[in-house]
Formats: C-alpha cells, structure tokens, sequence
C-alpha cells in the first residue's frame, strides 16, 4: 500500500516538470525524496497522533509499546528495528546457549531480554540498573516474554575485582536529560553503591560468567588507568564506546586495555565492538 502511494506520488511530480533529472537534494532525485518522505508521514501518522500499539517484536522479542518510558521519537525509532542495532548485532553472533552473562547499563530491559533468549537454555543474565524508575519496566518486559534475569540496582564498575578507584566511587547517579540510562557525575544524585562485576555476580548467584556487556555512558575509560582484570571464564566482552564523551585516545586505549588481555576484535558495528578470546 505504501509502495503505492510513493510511486504515485513521483509520477505526479514527473508530470509538473520535476522528475528524476530535474533537480537534487541531498543526493536524492527530489520526485524519489518527497515521495519517500510522504510515505513515511502516512506509516507515521498513527503514532504521532497517539495511537500506539500494545507492543512490537524486536528480533522475535516482545516489546511493550503501548505505556513505554521511551519518548514518542525512540519508540518509533526502535517499531523500525533501531534500537540498539549495533549491540543486537554483535549480540546475535556472539551470545551463545548457556552463557552466563553480566550486563552493565540494563535500562528497560530489552537487550536484557535478547541476551537471555540467545543464552537459553542453560544460561544466566545478572543485569546491572541504578534507576530503580526503571525496574518495574524491566519486570513487565521480562514478564511479557517470560524470561528470567537477575536486577541488581547498582552502579556497575566494569572492573573485575579489587575496590572501585576512588576517582569513581565520589561519584552518583543522575539522571541525563533524554537518557534512559542516566549516567554516574558530579556529587548529587541517587545514592546507588558502586559495584565490581565480581559483587554484582556475587550479589546475583551467577558463578563464572562467560560474557560482559557493557554500555556504561563513558564509564568503560576506567580502563584507561585500571585494567579490567577480567577472569579466564570470560570469552566474550561485547562494549560500547563513546568517544562523544571520553574523547578518540581514550576510546582506543578502552579496546587496547582489552587487547592486553588477550581479547581480539570479533566485530565492529558503529562504536560497539565485540571482543573474543
């Protein structure tokens, strides 16, 4: 029906003159662009007037839509399959059956979901949120797929073992303005306890884990003075990096702290990288 409308649409803007080779914007034939751009303002129009549906699937996983703490833009943008792209990706390929999984940066649960359903069977998700706002969405969306994974509502340093550096430790949780996930700053803020991955597996139950993932709003540049320390169980580390926030010498010395302890680079897919050993 969609595809329809795009190419009367053209057709009609042929027909005044303004076809494929009359005129360009931003690389697009104009006829082609206004075309699209009307077809995606119809797909559009339901959830710009409020008409949400009850969920959507992302990569066989149920997502509540309908009620989401996701702004209007993001639900749209994850209905389209953008949400967390990049990850899913790389999760996809490296999660396998039976891993035992530590996530740091839960948020909604969704990437939650998808790391349980690729450990399933056998497998284990210690998930890692401080916005205690956020649990119970992550409860319905476990719930809805009936999937289970461990909450611990905790700043989650991604260092294996020893005390969390005090450079990090001073700070708290805040809430970022259009994040979901919130980021550790300044001196106010929710009083949420810094965790090493080895407590946050402690506090879980979960013995050895097998893979870390991490999206931690530039906290993964602890790296770059401490090593990770990561123990032999641990086979995959699936992270994001933000160099928006750390800036690109700190964002290199992240993966090269990696490397250092034998991992090596799987795949890259925006500015989240899989690592393997």
């Amino acid at each position: 029906m969609l595809d329809g409308d795009v190419s009367a649409t053209q057709v009609k803007l042929r027909h005044r003159g303004r076809g494929y080779g009359q005129g360009r914007r931003n690389g697009f034939p104009l006829a082609w662009r206004s075309g699209w751009m009307a077809a995606m303002s119809l797909r559009d129009l339901p959830t710009r007037i409020g008409f949400w549906p009850e969920i959507a699937l992302l990569d066989g996983v149920k997502v509540p839509i309908r009620g989401s703490a996701l702004s209007p833009r993001m639900r749209r943008h994850l209905m389209r399959g953008g949400y967390e792209r990049s990850e899913r990706k790389l999760l996809d390929r490296l999660i396998r059956p039976g891993d035992r999984v530590i996530e740091l940066g839960a948020s909604l649960g969704i990437v939650t979901s998808l790391l349980a359903k690729k450990a399933a069977p056998g497998g284990m998700v210690a998930a890692v949120e401080p916005n205690r706002l956020l649990h119970h969405h992550f409860e319905r969306q476990l719930s809805l797929n009936g999937i289970g994974a461990k909450l611990v509502q905790a700043l989650g340093c991604p260092l294996w073992d020893g005390p969390v550096p005090e450079e990090i430790r001073g700070q708290r949780f805040t809430a970022v303005e259009n994040s979901l996930s919130g980021r550790a700053a300044g001196a106010e803020g929710d009083v949420v306890p810094w965790l090493t991955l080895r407590e946050v597996a402690e506090r879980a139950g979960l013995v050895e884990p097998t893979a870390i993932v991490v999206d931690v709003e530039g906290g993964e540049q602890v790296w770059t003075e401490h090593a990770p320390g990561f123990p032999p169980s641990v086979r995959t580390v699936i992270v994001e990096i933000h160099p928006h926030l750390i800036g690109e010498e700190k964002s290199g010395a992240c993966v090269q702290a990696l490397v250092r302890e034998g991992f090596g680079i799987a795949g890259i897919s925006g500015t989240v990288f899989g690592m393997v050993r």
